[in-house]
């Protein structure tokens, strides 16, 4: 895959979910997040837990060998630091996707990093099977 298609995706994805954040604050409600993804585990010092994990993602995604794992990264990567600049200009996520099923609530971020996970889990899964 290519480096500007993969830079591409990063840059819309990092827009896309903090447009939609702006929208939903200014045209429905939106919930501030203190805690980790979806809410999960409030009070830890996630900015610096987020920024850590960020850059062993961004150190993997360069010495990434296989189309499917650099797009897992840069999905993870890009929602992770889309709400690490909510962390850093507002002090919280904001989010709008309630999920009643769960009792969390979500972003874009959170989906799209959520998606990259279910990439790398696929990839691992081909990756080992044409391995052996």
């Amino acid at each position: 895959m290519r480096k500007w298609l993969l830079g591409l995706v990063f840059l819309l994805v990092v827009i896309v979910d903090q447009s939609s954040k702006l929208w939903f604050l200014k045209n429905k409600g939106i919930v501030f997040n203190q805690g980790g993804v979806f809410g999960l585990f409030p009070g830890l010092p996630w900015t610096l837990v987020l920024v850590g994990v960020l850059g062993w993602m961004v150190k993997m995604l360069f010495q990434a060998r296989r189309d499917l794992e650099r797009l897992g990264l840069v999905l993870i990567v890009s929602g992770g630091l889309s709400n690490v600049i909510d962390r850093v200009l507002i002090g919280a996520v904001r989010d709008f996707i309630y999920y009643r099923s769960v009792n969390v609530w979500g972003n874009v971020a959170d989906i799209v990093l959520t998606v990259g996970v279910g990439v790398l889990v696929i990839e691992s899964i081909i990756n080992n099977h044409e391995a052996t």
